[in-house]
């Protein structure tokens, strides 16, 4: 993940507000000081050219998704929440996409002409449906 941060410019930010993994301690009874085990999810480790972020860092989502948003405004692209895609069409030059927004209010459906429309509602999503493809791999109820 931090390799896609790098890739996508944002890496500094996330660094800057994220933390180191902290040691696992294991006690040997619930309410007891005693520590039996002490580890690191993420041991001491140089960055190499294959490697080159070898050490966990913990970031919660609401600041990951902050700093996303940063980025994405500087060029002149915001994120819309409480917004499904109802559908789409494809055509040479562009994308039309349907949409509703969601409110208190009752919900508004608009079309929105883009240049891309890039699915990332997942295996059950709306984009892979409508465009037949399939999803290798497997649900576990579990």
């Amino acid at each position: 993940t931090l390799e896609v941060f790098h890739l996508l410019g944002v890496l500094p930010d996330v660094l800057a507000a994220s933390s180191s993994i902290h040691l696992i301690r294991v006690y040997e009874l619930p309410g007891r000081t005693e520590i039996t085990k002490e580890f690191s999810m993420s041991p001491p480790a140089d960055p190499t050219p294959a490697i080159p972020h070898p050490r966990a860092t913990s970031l919660g989502q609401d600041k990951t998704e902050a700093i996303l948003r940063v980025h994405l405004s500087k060029y002149n692209c915001h994120v819309k929440l409480n917004t499904e895609l109802l559908g789409f069409e494809q055509y040479p030059d562009r994308a039309s996409a349907r949409i509703a927004k969601h409110s208190d209010d009752g919900d508004i459906e608009e079309t929105v002409e883009c240049h891309y429309l890039v699915g990332t509602d997942g295996g059950k999503g709306i984009v892979r449906k409508q465009l037949g493809l399939s999803f290798l791999g497997e649900t576990r109820e579990e």
